[in-house]
């Protein structure tokens, strides 16, 4: 029953979970999978886990080598 109880606490948990990000921007890379427990940063003294890494593709530099051929 206890099992139950704890099951049914951890989903109700998981719907209360929203990751935001701190600016706009596009994702880029994924560093975690779905369903991988992570810490939070107020759990974690080394600030936890990043989630994604964001870029803002609005304005792009690119560095490019061109053969004079």
């Amino acid at each position: 029953m206890k099992a139950e109880t704890n099951h049914d606490l951890a989903i109700l948990q998981l719907n209360d979970v929203r990751i935001r990000a701190p600016a706009a921007g596009t994702i880029i890379q994924k560093s975690v999978e779905e369903g991988v427990v992570i810490q939070s940063a107020s759990q974690n003294v080394s600030g936890g886990t990043a989630l994604f890494m964001m870029a803002n593709l609005a304005e792009m530099q690119v560095r490019t080598l061109v053969d004079k051929d």
